[in-house]
């Protein structure tokens, strides 16, 4: 763990990724939002399919959940990403790397992807996902 993150422990996000909806909270504080677009970033065979829409979707969602207002000092973000949809059994390998990627370019230093369909619990996040972000430096 660096300095930095000793002073400033990374902020940790845990966003839920629903077609054509994302619900994002920020673990630390429980402030939580639910954000949709007018544009459909999902369609019937993926939640994610138009990349730049839910790119934005992210970044304004993070960027109000942590109340960000100085753009230019913040804190490292590490996030949980978790895609709720019952169809979904497993995700593909270009599904993993999409997930990752688009948390990594809204700033996310670390992203773990949630398998499960089970919504978490602040806690759990913390006292499981927070030591696995630590191990991964």
């Amino acid at each position: 763990m660096s300095l930095l993150d000793k002073i400033l422990p990374p902020d940790i996000i845990y966003l839920r990724l629903l077609k054509n909806k994302i619900i994002v909270r920020d673990v630390r504080t429980g402030r939580e939002i639910e954000k949709k677009r007018d544009v459909p970033f999902s369609n019937d065979r993926l939640i994610i399919a138009e990349f730049e829409p839910i790119e934005e979707l992210f970044r304004t969602a993070i960027n109000e959940v942590l109340n960000k207002k100085n753009k230019y000092i913040s804190k490292s973000i590490n996030m949980v990403i978790q895609v709720m949809d019952e169809t979904i059994t497993e995700m593909t390998s270009i599904e993993k790397r999409t997930y990752r990627d688009l948390g990594e370019h809204c700033g996310a230093r670390m992203v773990w992807l949630e398998p499960s369909q089970n919504i978490l619990t602040d806690d759990f996040i913390i006292n499981n996902f927070d030591t696995q972000f630590r191990i991964h430096h």
